[in-house]
């Protein structure tokens, strides 16, 4: 959201393109969450823990990135 809000900063996100809405972030989050519980849900026990940990691993690799360019995490 800060950066769909930002003039500063573009989204690199093909799916959401390099402007999007606030309603375009919170829907492909939501969408992502959701396909992401699914997949964790229908992978085989010896799956699912190698799939959580990597996609755990791509998300705080995009924090770090983000955070080093100067995003900031608000609540």
């Amino acid at each position: 959201l800060y950066i769909a809000e930002s003039d500063e900063f573009h989204e690199e996100n093909p799916i959401l393109g390099e402007n999007p809405t606030r309603g375009e972030v919170n829907r492909y989050f939501l969408g992502a969450s959701l396909l992401h519980i699914g997949a964790a849900y229908l992978l085989p026990d010896k799956w699912r823990k190698p799939f959580q940990y990597i996609s755990i691993g791509m998300g705080l690799d995009q924090i770090g990135r983000n955070a080093v360019a100067g995003v900031r995490i608000r609540f």
